[in-house]
């Protein structure tokens, strides 16, 4: 994982990760292993019994190690616990289209169109699939939100999972513990002509849940 912001140092060790539930108790620490040299982040792995807390929101706490073994605390924010997830990546493509609009004197194009990629993301759990179209305005925020939702909203999957949008991720937690399912995702455009590459990829966390 990496913690941005700043005042990170290692002047005097690795900074703690900490982890705390919404009542304040402390499930999890890990400390970092590397700090950037400008003291904007911090990185360090996950703590090996955080999948052992059951999926939901937590406190995320990062302090700098101070002289003496003890710890100065730099700040907080939230962390989500979940069971995998999707990332969505890239950004809507444009492309010069025809000519919108001509000098009637000399003939030359004074005004071009605009040609946006158009296409579909979809998630699919335990063979139900989840899809949104993409178009002209949107970005990776706009489709894990839009997919969050379409997986919430779909009878079919819905009664085995949630899901949550978070930054570019669409994050899903099982409901019920010891469940497994199947997990992919994919992006396409609908005029590869233009746009053969598409506009935005997906990453899965594993093939399963």
């Amino acid at each position: 994982m990496t913690a941005l912001g700043t005042g990170f140092s290692s002047a005097n060790g690795m900074p703690l990760f900490q982890y705390f539930d919404l009542n304040g108790t402390l499930i999890a620490q890990t400390n970092a292993t590397s700090v950037a040299a400008d003291g904007n982040s911090a990185a360090g792995p996950v703590p090996s019994n955080i999948g052992s807390v059951p999926p939901g929101f937590y406190l995320g706490r990062v302090s700098n190690a101070a002289p003496g073994g003890s710890y100065t605390y730099l700040n907080s924010g939230s962390v989500i616990v979940a069971n995998g997830g999707v990332t969505i990546n890239g950004a809507e493509n444009s492309k010069k289209g025809d000519c919108a609009q001509y000098n009637l004197k000399t003939g030359d194009c004074i005004k071009w169109d605009r040609i946006y990629d158009t296409g579909t993301v979809s998630i699919t759990i335990n063979g139900v699939t989840s899809s949104v179209s993409y178009g002209q305005n949107d970005t990776p925020s706009t489709l894990v939100t839009a997919l969050a939702n379409a997986i919430n909203a779909n009878t079919s999957v819905n009664t085995l999972v949630f899901a949550t949008a978070w930054n570019t991720k669409v994050l899903i937690n099982v409901k019920q513990s010891g469940s497994h399912y199947p997990l992919s995702a994919t992006a396409t455009s609908s005029d590869t002509r233009n746009f053969p590459n598409g506009s935005f990829s997906t990453a899965s966390s594993g093939s399963a849940l």
